[in-house]
């Protein structure tokens, strides 16, 4: 038998802000010792299935890591709660709301998951339910299906092609996203083609949002070679390439560099 999925479950996380837990005097007061036990003590309430701390001396001393100092200005920021255990307000508050977060969090995933399974369709099922459709190919009249003769294993392979059963659900989007997967490191493979060829390497990440986000975008190799084009032109030869991402953007691949005028004949005179 196979081992069954263990339902994924939230934890809840300490949103640490400065104010809740060192605003009060007693604990801007605490040496750097003191504050160092507060610390330990935070946490170690934070991972209690209460949110609390016990209230004997011997086991807070222990929650202390060894130190000896005086703990009154460290249980002045605790109350005594029913239980006889200690809590810290405004860390219980917080504990509870983390906690109802982590709740709706965790019914958010088991309700995906459940649809995720409800939806994942039984490839043999299909076959299963399917193969009769094809495994015999009824005639057009009585008298043909007398006079035909059995199908070769050339008509089978072609009649299951017409007829072939549908993929489950789970397989089409596996499908998808294998092919997102490669037209995505095809477009990198050719972004970075682009941007070895550009002369003005400014702005690579402005140039390759441009790059994703230009629409009709022409091949590779219409780019490469509108750059070996621009590239002898006067104004990129003066230094006045424009940034890769605007050329991107502009289309300016389709601009065609005016010719340069033939340089004069110097006439050698004697």
């Amino acid at each position: 038998m196979k081992p069954k999925k263990k339902t994924p479950v939230i934890k809840a996380w300490l949103p640490w802000y400065g104010d809740d837990f060192y605003g009060s005097f007693a604990v801007k007061s605490m040496s750097l010792e003191e504050e160092a036990v507060y610390h330990r003590w935070i946490w170690t309430a934070w991972c209690d299935n209460k949110c609390s701390l016990p209230c004997e001396d011997a086991a807070l001393r222990k929650l202390s890591a060894g130190f000896g100092g005086d703990l009154s200005r460290l249980l002045s920021c605790w109350y005594l709660g029913d239980d006889n255990r200690l809590y810290n307000e405004r860390l219980l508050a917080l504990w509870q709301e983390a906690k109802e977060i982590s709740r709706k969090a965790t019914e958010s995933v088991n309700e995906r998951w459940r649809h995720v399974r409800s939806t994942n369709v039984d490839t043999n099922t299909i076959r299963s339910e399917v193969r009769p459709l094809y495994s015999s190919h009824p005639s057009s009249s009585p008298s043909s299906s007398s006079d035909s003769k059995p199908k070769s294993h050339t008509d089978e392979e072609s009649l299951r092609g017409e007829h072939a059963p549908p993929a489950s659900l789970a397989d089409v989007r596996v499908g998808e996203k294998s092919v997102e997967k490669k037209k995505a490191a095809n477009g990198a493979a050719d972004f970075d083609a682009f941007w070895l060829a550009y002369p003005n390497k400014t702005g690579g990440l402005a140039a390759r949002k441009a790059w994703n986000k230009t629409k009709h975008r022409p091949q590779l190799v219409v780019l490469l070679a509108a750059i070996d084009k621009q590239r002898h032109s006067k104004r990129w030869t003066e230094g006045k390439i424009p940034n890769p991402a605007k050329w991107l953007e502009e289309g300016r691949w389709k601009d065609t560099p005016p010719e340069r005028p033939p340089a004069p004949e110097r006439k050698l005179v004697l």
